[in-house]
């Protein structure tokens, strides 16, 4: 062996001693996970990378010429491997090949550094080049991070639709009960919306936190802007200056889930199920703001001074409870909101305790006259018997499929669309009655003027998973052919990435839906599977594909093996793998896919836009004798299912650094062409620039997409806003093309759909959201924040 050029001085041999340790480190750790890794049948790299690394290390102790060489091997082939294995996607590539480019370089620049053997021309020229190459591998591995990895199109757009007229009310959640969640306005168009700014700002002093969170949705009627807090309080702001009107106190209570996602506005002088003689005309409570609380409690509240309505109910306040039976705090409450139909009638559900027994609260739907509260019809879908309040001694039946989503109701057809839960537990379904079976994870047409039932479709045959249906479907016309009528359609999107399109008279599929087999091999102890599950394979699915280890991700090599291990240990053959003590991984998980905040409808573009969420649930049962003692919300955490064999454990699979284990995409925004069934775009949403690894704040821009809150709001002038990413945004999309126009700075994350109105006063444009905190983000606040243009 030639002789070396010359000694290192104490600094560049205890920075070798350094390196050669590090990388002897990372070798022993990638042999060690990888063989565990190679005995679950997964793959051989890590462990023979493990080996290089260890090689490495011990070339480079020797100090011999040989170490670039082996590093550069190693690197080379891991590079093979990883296009072999992941194809040229970026999300990828960079935790398989990034480690193993750095660790070249580093070991190419002590080789600089270093009195090394050879020559030092040799040295200066040859490794030069290569720490060039190299250092710009990184980089582009790298950069390719903030690079939008998604479906877009280049396309004309649509010509702006006309201003609409600024007497224009938002009065339920999404705009009204039909649910487009988009309002005509184009005065904030596609050219100016750079120019958006922060109009006005309000704090409601309501802080979202110890798990409330702030999902409001503000209502704006002539000139007021209606805000519900996280503990039911009701504040009215000028929609133009953002001052406070007035604000009503709820004095709710409850242990658990305090939120409000919407109020409902009335005006009983347009009231059209009563007859006009019997409709109030003094000048109290003629307008009306409905609260539904989470202590649950019916409320109308004058709009114009913010007292309760003395002839609505019980001075104002109608019990809920009453006809439930036992309802312990917290059990039931309403989250979504009260949805009015005609300005006569109130509909309300409610959201029960997921989890916690079989034998919880009843799911049951009931309607109210918007005047008086009485009481007009109840579906109890467990007792047909049962139209209004039950027989002295009897409740509404327990334990029943609820709705805790927002209906959707069709005032032509008469009818109103409920997207139904589950029956409590989610996890174990092997006490659930044949109704509750029947109806579990639907879509039920009911007659909002009898309470029958129309017609009923499911997207989830007996679900075990949490499928709940989560959130209102939407109404579109399908055009007709050669002047035949339009074809009345519902729209259901749901938390598997489904999408299915009904006709809204009968419930019958106008896209194809499909039977298929799912497995239903060793099911938990006393449970029933369902040997198939509906998929709608005429419309575009949502969501990724099925897992595979490759899909397996990590912010590093070596978090990304513990994540493979992790896929490999539980149980997992793709959609719907029966629950077990053993633990099945569900993806979608519990939140979608698709969730509460819904789709928003451009009828002109025959566009449904949607959210969604991508990342992977681990689900244990937990036999009886080993529950734990603490119960957590009941959708991660430990839950009882009391009165089942099994607890349950949910949580989602993470990384060592607390990043999903699943690659990117977590999150996309999608516009799906109604005309044709295609997805016309999809573009990731949200960046990990106000979260990160172990909770720390990256501060990049990288185009992951994360998972969201809330929903969309589409406008006249061709943008899509949205506002609920785990980063602190508002952001305008080219409804046409998917392109992102604009983003707004948000002092803190939100969790609603934003909301637009045209002022009657001044004529502008405001779009309004509230911002409280990003779910799981630890800032929080209390801003209610109206955007305009600048002036």
């Amino acid at each position: 062996m030639p002789a070396l050029s010359s000694s290192p001085t104490r600094i560049q041999a205890f920075v070798a001693g350094l390196v050669s340790f590090t990388f002897l480190t990372m070798g022993f750790f990638l042999v060690w996970f990888g063989l565990e890794l190679i005995d679950l049948g997964g793959a051989y790299y890590y462990a023979l990378y493990g080996v290089f690394m260890i090689a490495i290390a011990v070339l480079l102790i020797r100090r011999s010429d040989m170490t670039v060489k082996v590093s550069l091997v190693g690197t080379v082939a891991t590079v093979a491997w990883a296009l072999w294995e992941s194809g040229d996607n970026a999300w990828y590539l960079f935790p398989r090949i990034f480690a193993p480019i750095a660790a070249t370089l580093a070991i190419v620049l002590l080789h600089l550094w270093l009195p090394c053997m050879g020559p030092k021309a040799y040295r200066s020229r040859t490794h030069v080049a290569l720490a060039s190459v190299l250092t710009v591998a990184m980089c582009l591995n790298f950069g390719s991070l903030f690079i939008v990895h998604g479906i877009a199109k280049d396309t004309n757009p649509v010509a702006d639709e006309s201003l609409s007229d600024a007497g224009q009310p938002w009065t339920q959640f999404a705009g009204s009960n039909a649910r487009y969640g988009h309002v005509p306005y184009s005065e904030i168009n596609r050219k100016n919306v750079k120019n958006l700014k922060i109009a006005w700002m309000y704090r409601t002093g309501d802080i979202a936190k110890d798990g409330a969170e702030d999902q409001n949705t503000p209502l704006e009627v002539d000139g007021t802007v209606y805000v519900c807090t996280p503990d039911d309080n009701v504040i009215a702001l000028d929609a133009d200056s953002g001052l406070k009107k007035w604000e009503f106190k709820s004095e709710a209570k409850s242990p658990i889930w305090h939120r409000c996602r919407s109020l409902a506005y009335v005006d009983t002088s347009k009231n059209t199920l009563r007859a006009p003689a019997s409709v109030p005309t003094d000048a109290n409570c003629v307008h009306r703001i409905v609260l539904s609380t989470y202590d649950n409690r019916l409320i109308e509240l004058d709009a114009e001074k913010g007292t309760t309505c003395s002839g609505f109910g019980n001075e104002g306040s109608v019990d809920l409870k009453t006809g439930m039976g036992e309802v312990s705090p917290g059990y039931y409450m309403q989250t979504s909101g009260p949805t009015l139909v005609e300005n006569g009638m109130i509909i309300i559900a409610g959201w029960v305790w997921d989890n916690m027994s079989v034998d919880e609260p009843s799911g049951v739907v009931r309607a109210f006259d918007a005047v008086d509260g009485a009481l007009l019809w109840a579906w109890d879908l467990g007792n047909a018997r049962i139209d209004k309040l039950p027989p002295a001694g009897e409740s509404y039946t327990r334990g029943t499929p609820n709705v805790w989503a927002f209906p959707t109701v069709d005032e032509k057809l008469g009818l109103v669309f409920l997207p139904t839960g589950n029956s409590t537990p989610d996890y174990w379904g092997g006490k659930r009655t044949a109704a509750s079976d029947e109806y579990s994870s639907s879509v039920v047409a009911v007659d909002y003027r009898t309470g029958k039932e129309r017609w009923h479709f499911q997207t989830t045959h007996h679900d075990v998973w949490d499928y709940d249906v989560p959130a209102h479907p939407n109404l579109y016309d399908i055009p007709g052919k050669q002047g035949a009528p339009d074809i009345p359609a519902l729209i259901q999107i749901t938390k598997r990435g489904e999408i299915f399109m009904l006709d809204r008279r009968t419930g019958v599929p106008l896209s194809q839906v499909e039977e298929k087999p799912v497995p239903t091999n060793d099911p938990a102890q006393g449970e029933r599977l369902s040997a198939t599950q509906p998929y709608s394979v005429a419309m575009p699915q949502i969501r990724g594909g099925k897992l595979r280890e490759a899909d397996m991700w990590g912010m590093t090599m070596f978090d990304q093996l513990l994540c493979r291990i992790e896929f490999k240990k539980y149980r997992y053959q793709g959609d719907f793998t029966p629950p077990s003590v053993e633990g099945t991984l569900v993806y979608p998980a519990n939140t979608g896919g698709m969730n509460w905040g819904g789709a928003s409808l451009d009828e002109k573009r025959h566009y449904l836009i949607l959210n969604d969420t991508r990342i992977v649930m681990l689900s244990k049962l937990v036999p009886r004798d080993q529950t734990p003692l603490n119960a957590g919300d009941g959708h991660t955490g430990y839950a009882p299912q009391t009165g089942t064999p099994f607890g349950v454990i949910n949580q989602y699979l993470v990384s060592p650094l607390g990043v999903p284990c699943n690659a990117p995409l977590l999150g996309t925004l999608t516009a799906v062409d109604l005309s044709t069934h295609k997805i016309a775009w999809q573009v990731p949403l949200g960046t990990p620039a106000d979260t990160g690894p172990l909770g720390l704040k990256t501060h990049l821009s990288m185009e992951t997409g994360m998972p969201s809150v809330g929903g969309s709001l589409t406008t006249g002038s061709g943008i899509t806003f949205y506002s609920g990413t785990l980063d602190y945004y508002l952001r305008a999309f080219d409804t046409d093309t998917g392109r992102l126009l604009w983003k707004g700075k948000l002092p803190v994350g939100g969790q609603s759909t934003p909301m637009s109105y045209l002022s009657k006063k001044s004529g502008k444009q405001f779009v309004v959201l509230t911002a409280s905190g990003s779910r799981g983000s630890p800032d929080r606040g209390d801003y209610v924040i109206a955007f305009a243009l600048d002036e």
